[in-house]
């Protein structure tokens, strides 16, 4: 996921470290009070979406209900972009959706 997709609170894994958006182009590090400049396109990963869903202590319902969720999310900032390249953003919700059926297999799976 790209961080111009996360909302303003979202946590969020980038580059080794645990983050939280604080702005359209800034977060700051768990454990830190300083703002780092993060890149738009920057791709990150949800802290939801890093978790395995046995050590998660969630129910299958709301590991279903969580990625639902994200890839709405994600369909909403595509749509909010309005990038002038459909093709991208066909591939870039195919991204999403084939995220999606994988929680859904792991989800099965136990």
């Amino acid at each position: 996921m790209k961080f111009s997709q996360l909302k303003i609170g979202d946590r969020f894994h980038y580059r080794n470290a645990d983050f939280t958006k604080t702005g359209p182009l800034q977060a700051v590090a768990d454990g830190s009070s300083s703002a780092q400049l993060i890149m738009r396109s920057a791709e990150v990963r949800t802290l939801g979406e890093q978790a395995e869903p046995n050590s998660t202590g969630l129910s299958v319902r709301e590991q279903l209900h969580q990625a639902i969720d994200g890839y709405h999310r994600a369909c909403q900032a595509l749509v909010l972009e309005t990038p002038a390249d459909t093709a991208e953003a066909l591939a870039r919700l195919e991204v999403h959706y084939r995220e999606l059926l994988q929680t859904m297999e792991r989800i099965d799976s136990d």
